[in-house]
């Protein structure tokens, strides 16, 4: 998988500095901002389509979509659309890309029991990291590109950030105060999509029971986000 993203640079290129603009720019509206994002994650997903078996377990696709239909039939902003996939992985994960794309990794529904209510906890997560605009954030604050560089004409410097990057760096860790957002934010969408928070409420648990251990499938997972600990105290305040 992570080499998945070796020629995104080649596709990207414009709606990547189009969508830089969109996000500095002062004059920029929400909407061209909403839509530039969208066109990013649109070329960023088309390539994970077609360089990645997605999930053959149709059962498993059409679950998450239901779910991610559902939350999403939520969100104030109805320009905002959310596209679930899943892909085959033995690493527990999920990721977000700009403009609405999320995947979740079947280890990751194995570990949840692929109960409906921890599922929407995770899908509103990552849901929650597009509607807060961290997954674009990140890509543009975080990357070895800056500003210069992705308004030139030569797409070579992506595509090599992109062959470096891969998956790895779509899975891994947004900053604390970012997660702790996506978390509130999850609570609040599946209190408004008709989801038991408790539910999400469970999946931390879930996640902080086997936090202690030296070796678990979670290892990663873990490693990339805050303590369940602190994760379960947050979201118990966004409940109450």
């Amino acid at each position: 998988m992570g080499r998945a993203l070796y020629n995104l640079g080649k596709l990207v290129g414009p709606r990547w500095r189009k969508g830089v603009w969109a996000w500095k720019s002062l004059t920029g509206t929400e909407a061209e901002r909403i839509a530039a994002e969208y066109e990013v994650g649109r070329d960023l997903a088309a390539q994970i389509d077609a360089q990645i078996t997605v999930s053959e377990r149709a059962e498993d696709r059409r679950a998450v979509e239901k779910i991610a239909a559902r939350l999403s039939s939520c969100l104030a902003d109805k320009r905002i659309r959310i596209r679930a996939a899943v892909l085959p992985s033995d690493e527990p994960n999920a990721f977000a890309l700009p403009g609405g794309f999320i995947y979740l990794h079947t280890a990751l529904l194995d570990l949840s029991g692929r109960r409906s209510g921890e599922v929407a906890f995770i899908c509103a997560h990552e849901i929650g990291h597009v509607v807060r605009g961290h997954a674009m954030r990140r890509m543009i604050e975080q990357s070895t590109l800056n500003l210069a560089l992705l308004a030139s004409p030569t797409r070579g410097a992506l595509g090599g950030w992109m062959k470096k990057a891969g998956l790895k760096f779509f899975t891994s860790a947004y900053s604390r105060e970012n997660e702790f957002e996506a978390d509130r934010f999850a609570i609040r969408l599946m209190q408004a999509a008709g989801f038991d928070p408790q539910l999400g409420l469970a999946a931390l648990q879930r996640l902080g029971r086997l936090e202690n251990r030296h070796t678990n499938p979670l290892s990663q997972y873990l490693s990339t986000h805050p303590p369940a600990a602190q994760r379960l105290a947050e979201a118990r305040t966004a409940i109450r």
